[in-house]
């Protein structure tokens, strides 16, 4: 079974162009337009990674993490924060408390890559 990872963002060109990345990297994608929908997932499956949109229609994405951090099967998921706000470093320390990463929307596929690596690695160090 491949390493599950959950994308939350409610643009489905986003979350299309995800998969298609995710799927090249032998990764296992589930995708959600909406927060709600992306945390009834967590239930349903343990997620190795999620990469959560900061603005959903009904959520925002710190509301989302926060979630994950309580859930009792997905807690240690290892969280990216992706967001098309171009914000500077000292923003995104403020902002992410509960997150692990920040990756600024667009990416390419390197950037989403090395980012997703270093997210999955950190996840078996810390176990």
């Amino acid at each position: 079974m491949p390493t599950m990872v959950l994308v939350i963002d409610d643009n489905e060109m986003n979350r299309e162009l995800l998969l298609t990345m995710l799927d090249r990297m032998g990764l296992g994608c589930v995708t959600r337009a909406d927060g709600l929908s992306g945390l009834q997932a967590l239930d349903e499956q343990i997620f190795a990674l999620a990469l959560v949109d900061l603005k959903l229609p009904d959520m925002d994405g710190f509301d989302v993490v926060r979630a994950i951090r309580k859930h009792e099967q997905n807690a240690g998921a290892r969280v990216l924060l992706i967001s098309g706000a171009q914000m500077v470093d000292d923003q995104v320390k403020d902002l992410c408390t509960g997150c692990d990463g920040y990756l600024a929307k667009p990416f390419t596929f390197d950037q989403l890559a090395a980012a997703v690596r270093e997210q999955l690695a950190q996840r078996v160090v810390k176990g």
